[in-house]
């Protein structure tokens, strides 16, 4: 079936064509006319055979490919193509589809739209694996099918990278991403999730990571302002030299 569209729409429509998903419903609606073995009466409709057995089985294709798109069209789609649906020409009707989709998915407030979605995606190790975030990352590279600029596996590895925590394997993972080109899902590093199962300190740090400025680049292991000791010491470690609010912190450790 296509994918799910944001159709508002009742529940029974949620997975038709409306514009806005064009790309998705088109794929998805090109692999059930292929499996059927039809294809062809989207691309080049066979001419009625002479004979009438051979027309028996040409109107059985026909009726199938326009069964095949036309339960796969919204309500309002199939109202607006009523007339070429009932015309019964699929090859006709197809084209009028993807006109129509192509120009409203190229549109630059289409792709604005789905880009700011594509930048709120966010990496949480704690309840996916990087394989997981890859495969949710290639589904806007068919989305944004429309866009003059394609997201390419260049995209998704360099999303990836920034999405990766800074702390445990993930280093080594960051790395091996940074150092290797190549096709992600060739990737070794990306079948296992390292630290599957996060720290409550490692955990945090993801959640929160980004919120205030003392936080430092190695994750857990202590804020930017900290002393030789950091937080594992607790002793008064910290350069002396620093400003009178620092040897207070620091002599609060001691105490404790």
């Amino acid at each position: 079936m296509p994918v799910v569209s944001k159709s508002s729409e009742s529940s029974t429509e949620l997975s038709k064509l409306v514009y806005d998903n064009f790309y998705e419903w088109k794929l998805e609606t090109q692999k059930e006319l292929a499996a059927a073995g039809i294809s062809e009466w989207v691309i080049d409709p066979p001419a009625l055979p002479a004979t009438a057995s051979l027309q028996l089985a040409w109107r059985k294709e026909q009726k199938e490919a326009r069964k095949i798109i036309v339960s796969s069209l919204s309500t309002v789609m199939f109202e607006k193509y009523q007339d070429l649906i009932n015309a019964g020409d699929m090859k006709v009707l197809w084209d009028a589809l993807q006109a129509a989709g192509t120009a409203h998915s190229s549109g630059a407030q289409h792709i604005a739209n789905i880009k700011e979605e594509l930048g709120k995606e966010v990496f949480n190790p704690s309840i996916e694996s990087a394989n997981d975030y890859v495969s949710r990352l290639r589904k806007y590279r068919l989305r944004l099918s429309g866009d003059t600029h394609p997201f390419t596996d260049a995209d998704i590895k360099a999303k990836l990278i920034a999405s990766l925590p800074r702390l445990g394997d993930w280093k080594i993972v960051r790395s091996a991403l940074q150092n290797n080109p190549g096709d992600l899902e060739a990737k070794d590093e990306l079948k296992v999730a390292p630290t599957a199962e996060p720290t409550a300190m490692e955990a945090n740090w993801v959640a929160n990571r980004g919120r205030g400025r003392g936080r430092s680049h190695g994750g857990y292991r202590g804020s930017r302002a900290r002393g030789r000791g950091g937080w594992r010491g607790g002793k008064a470690t910290g350069d002396h030299r620093d400003a009178s609010g620092r040897v207070e912190k620091t002599a609060k450790l001691d105490r404790n």
